[in-house]
């Protein structure tokens, strides 16, 4: 899963590597197994990523945590209003980006769904940018 996270990361940043923080974990040679379907996590972690950067993040954060499995994506761009969110989780927000199909986010959501898994939009106070948890708790941890 590590690997997966880490190379949909580097992956949503392309040109933008400098913007990157990965969590140190996520760099070491040590994996976290547990049945999923990389393509699918690499896909929704770069969605997210590419995502941030478009929008004006000049940092973006990524780290895992464990027990419950979650992937956190954080960046410090201009954020989502809150009259936006509820467009966001439903699929029809659009940004007025030139580039981009708009469909970022909707495929982001459908591959987490297919893991059982869910996105959420964490809040902080009055913090500038975004902090999307995935939740993939239901994932079977292998040995």
């Amino acid at each position: 899963l590590f690997e997966s996270i880490r190379e949909g990361a580097i992956q949503g940043a392309s040109d933008h590597t400098d913007a990157l923080s990965l969590d140190p974990s996520l760099m070491q040679e040590a994996q976290l197994v547990a049945k999923h379907d990389p393509t699918f996590i690499r896909r929704a972690v770069s969605n997210l990523v590419r995502n941030a950067v478009e929008e004006g993040a000049s940092k973006v954060t990524v780290w895992c945590d464990i027990n419950p499995i979650s992937i956190h994506v954080q960046d410090d761009g201009p954020g989502i209003p809150d009259y936006k969110v509820a467009a966001l989780f439903e699929g029809r927000l659009k940004t007025g980006k030139t580039q981009g199909s708009g469909i970022g986010f909707p495929t982001v959501l459908r591959l987490i769904e297919a893991h059982n898994g869910r996105i959420l939009l964490e809040r902080s106070g009055d913090r500038r940018g975004a902090h999307f948890k995935i939740d993939l708790s239901s994932l079977e941890m292998c040995l």
